[in-house]
This record gives structure tokens, C-alpha cells and sequence, in this order.
């Protein structure tokens, strides 16, 4: 027993270990608390003192070559490009502090040196020389302070982060406007992507896409609290948000509830493999390579019957669902089942093996049921609990499924977010995730943030944040039949 106790908590300290903690970046510094204002020197202190990994603040360089801190191009109707310092220096911020300067900005950033500074270069300008001064001027500043190593630079403006790149190819450039893909920003030298939340949110792809440019990923301006945890568990690097202690609490709430269990997995190269590169995992004599959800061994009630694994209702001991301990990406799943009469359960895919949790809490299901006599059949909405069904979600369109105790035919395909279900050799059930619309149907489900708040975000997150996952079956009860269970993976 000391045994397999340690060995949960080893594995979920590897878990915890090989996903990075996402990181706080204040927006204009932490603003949102007494005496402070956008990008004052407040806002930079503030940060600091509840611990963000990096404060944001915005730059702007006057007619006459001052640089100063502000968001906004004007500043009490006065256009900062456009006007000499002179004009604007004694303008006041909402908490009484005069306009910073750079420099000065950059001599109070040094009492703060565990703070990164984001410093984003700001410009309605696109004239070249421009540009050119402006960078070089701000990025001169920087290093005249000694603080190179800790300022990351972002900017809307592809000619800006180039000439970035360009003039100090050792900087940490963000491109901020969106509109470029990861082999872009890799070839234009860029750090990462510094994005508006939709873009990932979006595209539950685009962050792994990212990070397999060796591209950073942070996210802007994130203030909701389940937006903030969508992201945390898509695995984004940075978010810049105005709320950094309700971020500060996100992270926590997340890494303690939803960090996975990372349990060995089986060598699928000691299972057989067919000619069209299929690979049995269940061959009808043995559970080689299958255990029970969040355990190390098999409950009892999963049993061999005559060829095929059956859930046992009748018999004595454990039950619980039961998965095959390897986690996959893109695949082709086909197998063969029966329900019994009246009988629920489901075959779920893509599951993440979170302590506490059941596994369909996170996965889709593939409904298996006896539509004539299980109550479930005339549940949900259009016939969407029915076998062959995206359960809750998406009615098994035809309904082809046969009778209790009859030989049924299932065919799950995954691939870069595009799943269909096949029965008895139609194609029944086809949807993508990772869009607006995969959420709509969370939300107009059982799984919506309020119906199952734990499901919402585990499936909104789709394969957590290595998109794959595990293959398994319900224990729902009722006495299940499945048998030629093989898989070919896709990537």
C-alpha cells in the first residue's frame, strides 16, 4: 500500500514538473488597488509587491525625442507624437503622479529587479527613420540602465519588432496584433506571440503550434475568471491581465484541482500490428496493457467473457471505469460491442486522468445504449444520449443501432480536432473542437461551466495541453460487452 501511495504522489509531482506554471503579467502595471493609475510608478511597484512575474507598460517618444510611459496616444487632448515635451511634462495621472518619463520609469524599475519588464513601443508613425530612431532610442535607454535582460519587448507594428529583431537579435520580441502564423513569427526572429485571447481560444491548436516553433505564448488583456482558466489549461505561457490577484488565484485553483496523474504507459510496440498498421490492444485473452482509471490494477468487475471484456454488475468487488494505459494523439479506433437489456455506457476518448475526478469528465463519449428500453433514450435533446450519439451533444444521425445483446460495429476517428463517429458502418456523428462552436455545445449541455463546472474545463480543453489522451470505457451499472478493439494512430 506504501507503495503505490508514493508512487501516486511521484507521478503527480513529474505531472506537475513537466507542465510549466503559467506566468502573471500586469497590465499597466496593477492598477485596480488604492493610490495607484495606468503605468504609473505605482502600478510598477504594485506588481512587484504581490509577486507578477512582469509588469507591462507602454512607451511613447514625443515630437522632440523624449520617451515617456503612457497608454494612450494623447494625453489631456494632446497628441504625444505630435507636441514637445514641454507641453505635456507636468500632466497629472489619476492617482496625482506627474507623467513618467522612461529614464525615469526605467531608475524606479531597478528597486523592483525579480520584476520583468514588458515594455511595449507604441507609434502612429510608419515612416522608416522614424521607426528606426524610436527603436534604437528606447533600446539604448534599456541598456544604459542595465536592464536588457529583463525587458521583453512587444509592439502592434511588424516594421517595429523587426527593426527589434534587426538591431539586437538577442531581445525578446512579441508580435501583438494577430495576424501571424508560427512559421511567420519564427522566421522573423520573433520570441513569441503576444495575442488577444480569442486567437488561442479560437484555435485550441494554436498554442502546441506555437510552442512547436520553440515560440512563447502570452495572451492579453484576460480579466475573466473562466477565460482565465481556459487558458491556464491550454497551457499558455504568459497572461497580461488587470486583475493579477484574481489571476494569482486561478493558477492556484487550477494547478491543485486539475493537474494530471502521469502514470507509465505501455510500449505499443509489443502489441500486434496488422498490415494497414492497426494495433490490436484488446485480443479477447488477456487485459495486457488495460487498467482501471486513476489505479495502477484492473477492478473487479471488468471481466473476460468468451472472447470479449465485459463490465460485470452482478459480480462481487470494484468497479469504476476502465482505460488502456497509453495516451494518443490522432487515431483511428474500431471495435465491436453489446449492450444488455436496458443497458448504459459509453466509450470515451482523449481522457486526462485527474485525481477526484471521473474520466468522462474530461472526454467525450460515445454513447453505447439500449435505445428501446433505457430512459436516457428519450433524455437530452433530438436523441442525443442515444447509441452512436456524442452524448449530450450531437444526436447519432442515422440512429442504426441494434437491439440489445446484438453485435454492434463502432468506428472513432481523431485528427487535428476533426472527430467522427461511425456505427455499424455509417458515419453518424461529425464535429470539430477547439471553435466557438465546440463551446456552444458545452454550454447548451450538461457540461456547461454551470451545469459541471470541472467538465467545462476539462473539455474545453480537449486533450489538455499535449492534445492526446487516453481510450476507455463506463462503468455505468449495466453489464457491457466490447471485443476487436484495435487502433491505428494517425501522427
Amino acid at each position: 500500500m506504501k507503495r503505490k501511495v508514493l508512487l501516486s504522489i511521484l507521478c503527480t509531482i513529474l505531472s506537475l514538473s513537466a507542465t510549466a506554471q503559467t506566468k502573471i503579467i500586469a497590465h499597466r502595471g496593477f492598477w485596480e488597488t488604492e493610490n495607484s493609475a495606468q503605468n504609473s510608478l505605482s502600478s510598477l511597484y504594485k506588481a512587484n509587491e504581490i509577486g507578477c512575474y512582469g509588469s507591462e507598460f507602454d512607451v511613447w517618444r514625443t515630437q522632440d525625442g523624449v520617451l515617456v510611459v503612457h497608454h494612450d496616444s494623447e494625453i489631456n487632448s494632446t497628441t504625444i507624437e505630435q507636441s514637445p515635451y514641454e507641453k505635456i511634462k507636468n500632466c497629472k495621472l489619476s492617482n496625482g503622479e506627474v507623467l513618467p518619463t522612461l529614464e525615469q520609469y526605467l531608475v524606479h524599475a531597478k528597486n523592483c529587479p525579480e520584476l520583468q519588464l514588458i515594455l511595449e513601443i507604441k507609434t502612429k508613425k510608419s515612416a522608416p527613420e522614424w521607426i528606426k530612431v524610436l527603436v534604437d532610442e528606447i533600446v539604448k535607454t534599456v541598456e544604459k540602465h542595465k536592464l536588457a535582460n529583463r525587458t521583453d519587448y512587444i509592439a502592434f507594428s511588424k516594421e517595429v519588432c523587426q527593426e527589434l529583431v534587426r538591431i539586437r537579435p538577442s531581445a525578446k520580441v512579441y508580435y501583438l496584433n494577430g495576424d501571424a502564423s508560427p512559421a511567420q513569427l519564427k522566421e522573423w526572429g520573433m520570441t513569441g506571440a503576444d495575442y488577444y485571447f480569442t486567437g488561442f481560444t479560437n484555435n485550441l491548436n494554436l498554442v502546441n503550434d506555437m510552442h512547436n516553433q520553440g515560440l512563447q505564448v502570452n495572451v492579453w488583456t484576460v480579466d475573466d475568471p473562466v477565460m482565465m482558466k481556459r487558458l491556464i489549461g491550454m497551457g499558455v505561457d504568459y497572461i497580461t491581465t488587470d486583475k493579477p490577484l484574481l489571476l494569482k488565484q486561478m493558477i492556484k485553483e487550477y494547478a491543485d484541482k486539475y493537474t494530471p496523474i502521469d502514470y507509465p504507459q505501455v510500449d505499443l510496440s509489443t502489441f500486434k500490428k496488422d498490415k494497414k498498421g492497426y494495433i490490436t490492444i484488446f485480443d479477447g485473452t488477456s487485459f495486457n496493457g488495460w487498467r482501471s482509471y486513476a489505479s495502477e490494477t484492473l477492478a473487479d468487475k471488468w471481466v473476460l467473457d468468451d472472447g470479449a471484456m465485459k463490465f460485470d454488475s452482478k459480480k462481487q468487488g470494484k468497479g469504476g471505469e476502465i482505460i488502456f494505459a497509453h495516451r494518443f494523439k490522432n487515431f483511428e479506433l474500431e471495435l465491436e460491442w453489446k449492450i444488455s437489456e436496458g443497458g448504459n455506457s459509453g466509450i470515451m476518448y482523449m481522457i486526462q486522468e485527474i485525481p477526484g475526478q471521473f474520466a468522462v469528465a474530461s472526454s467525450p463519449e460515445y454513447q453505447l445504449l439500449d435505445n428501446e428500453n433505457h430512459p436516457d433514450a428519450k433524455a437530452g435533446k433530438d436523441g442525443n444520449r442515444k447509441a452512436g450519439s456524442l452524448y449530450d451533444m450531437i444526436p447519432a444521425n442515422p440512429q442504426n443501432a441494434k437491439p440489445f445483446g446484438e453485435w454492434n460495429k463502432t468506428r472513432i476517428v481523431v485528427n487535428n480536432g476533426q472527430v467522427t463517429h461511425y456505427q455499424n458502418g455509417e458515419k453518424v456523428v461529425e464535429y470539430t473542437v477547439g471553435t466557438p462552436e465546440w463551446i456552444k455545445m458545452l454550454d447548451n449541455s450538461k457540461f456547461s461551466v454551470t451545469g459541471w463546472t470541472d467538465a467545462y474545463y476539462l473539455m474545453s480543453n480537449f486533450g489538455g495541453i499535449k492534445r492526446e489522451g487516453y481510450i476507455g470505457f463506463q462503468d455505468h451499472g449495466n453489464d457491457v460487452w466490447l471485443r476487436n478493439i484495435k487502433i491505428k494512430v494517425l501522427d
